[in-house]
This record gives C-alpha cells, sequence and structure tokens, in this order.
C-alpha cells in the first residue's frame, strides 16, 4: 500500500484521513487495521493514542512501527483475532480504505466487533464505484482497471450507498454517521460523454445528470456502533441534537428509499 497518497490537510474535512483523524478522541486505545506506513497512526500517536497497527506488507509496517505501540506482519483476513490481539477492548477501530481489498469484509467487521469498548466505535472509509466518472466511462462502454483510485486492480470488493448499509447491518453494526467525501465531475466532460453516446446534452441534461445522488461522491465515511439498543438511543440522540450531516441531503432527495433512521429498529440475530 505504498502507493497510496500520505499527503493530506488536518484541517480539510473533505479528506477522508483528516475525518478519521478528527473523529478519534485523544488517548484512545486504537486498533487500525490496514495501518501501511503510519501516516495515519503518526498523528494518532500526537494525539496521545495507543495504536495496534496491522499491516499486510513487511517494508510499510516497519516504517509504522515509530507510531504504534505494536504492529503486526500479517493478512487481515488470516489474521488470528482471539490469538493475535487477545481480550483487548479498543476504544477506536479503523478500517481506512482497507474493506474494499478483503475477500470478505462483513466477516472482518464481525471479528472485530467483539473488540470494541462498550462505548466504542468503529471509522471507515469506502469508495463509491456509482462516483459520476465511471458512471460515463460505462456510458462509453469502458471499465478500465487502474494503479489507484475507485477501480485499483487490488480492490476486490466494490460499494454503493445501499451495499455500504448492507454490509454494515449483516455483520451487526448501526450506521451512527454517513459522509460523504465529494469530487467535482467536470460538466464539460459530462457534455461531452452525451454527446460522444447520443444522449442529450443540454444543458438541463448535464445539471439533471450532476445532481443525481451520489454523483460527485468519491468516498463514503462510515461511523457504526455494535447493533445494540443502547447504541440505537445512542444515533437517535445524535440526530435530535443535529449531528447527521446528511438529513437535510435526504430529505431533499425523495428518491433514497432507504434512510438510515428507518433501519436502527432493525436488530439481527
Amino acid at each position: 500500500m505504498e502507493k497510496y497518497n500520505s499527503k493530506f490537510s488536518l484541517d480539510n474535512m473533505n479528506s477522508s484521513h483528516a475525518r478519521l483523524i478528527s473523529l478519534v478522541p485523544d488517548g484512545s486505545d486504537v486498533l487500525e487495521l490496514g495501518c501501511q506506513r503510519g501516516f495515519i497512526s503518526k498523528h494518532l500517536h500526537r494525539k496521545g493514542c495507543k495504536v495496534t497497527g496491522i499491516e499486510i506488507v513487511p517494508e510499510a509496517a516497519e516504517k509504522a512501527k515509530p507510531f504504534c505501540e505494536k504492529v503486526i506482519v500479517t493478512d487481515i483476513e488470516k489474521l488470528d483475532f482471539k490469538k493475535d490481539l487477545g481480550k483487548k477492548k479498543y476504544d477506536v477501530i479503523t478500517f481506512g480504505d482497507v474493506l474494499e481489498h478483503l475477500k470478505r469484509p462483513e466477516a472482518a467487521l464481525e471479528y472485530v466487533r467483539d473488540l470494541l469498548a462498550d462505548d466504542g466505535l468503529l471509522l471507515a472509509s469506502i469508495p463509491n464505484i456509482t462516483f459520476g466518472y465511471y458512471r460515463l466511462e460505462l456510458l462509453k462502454g469502458s471499465f478500465n482497471y487502474e494503479n489507484t483510485g475507485i477501480l485499483d486492480r487490488t480492490h476486490i470488493r466494490f460499494f454503493d450507498r445501499n451495499g455500504v448499509y448492507s454490509l454494515f447491518e449483516s455483520a451487526g453494526y448501526y450506521i451512527g454517521r454517513f459522509h460523504r467525501i465529494k469530487r467535482e465531475v467536470s460538466k464539460e466532460y459530462v457534455k461531452d460523454t452525451l454527446k460522444e453516446v447520443g444522449l442529450d446534452d443540454s444543458a438541463a441534461a448535464v445539471e439533471n445528470l450532476t445532481n443525481l445522488l451520489d454523483f460527485e461522491t468519491l468516498q463514503y465515511f462510515v461511523t457504526a456502533f455494535p447493533a445494540t439498543e443502547q447504541n440505537a438511543l445512542k444515533i437517535m440522540r445524535e440526530k435530535e441534537r443535529g449531528y447527521i450531516t446528511e438529513l437535510k441531503d435526504y430529505k431533499r432527495r425523495s428518491y433514497l428509499t432507504r434512510p438510515w433512521w428507518k433501519r436502527i429498529g432493525k436488530r439481527r440475530h
């Protein structure tokens, strides 16, 4: 994972890295799945956090060690959670750009659920396969893997908004906060693509397309909690205090048929 860009501003909440760091309380015990070279671990260490890192690339893991209490070099899907991590409980568990690399991401989420402290939270960033650029590429009949990005050659699983909700619900979590990391798609590129494939390329058509839900969502950023009655109440209180930043957007876009607050009463067994 050396190829991923580690340069970002901590003030830019449209960065999944900066958002993740901002949501980890100072002094937390953190389990970072996919710690890479430690560019997130470094900032968490500065916040007084005690970080346990999991990383598959030995060279990257070595660079992360100065910022972590412990780094385990292994494939997440081969990790023996009980043996390698014991009975330790974590305040925060993170999957920063990791779940899409796993064959069974739901299994990894299930395994770590019992490692969360009673009031712990899980943070995850996940690329959006319905990002507008790739919708346009499909219109042109193109689907090409890349060295980095949403169609990274190492990505095994792909998710849209409903897929993210289904993934976390099936693993026994409630999603408390659902943010979008946005990137603008050039309207000129949209117009040129529509014209190329023989579709209406009027200003109104371009505007309608770019206004579609998640057209300019590059990544989803999720704050999740184990699916307990206590956490269901916590999410309701956060909603009432206005902490769910997507709420107004959900109301404005009537075609979103499965808003999260209709899900929180649903329990998985």
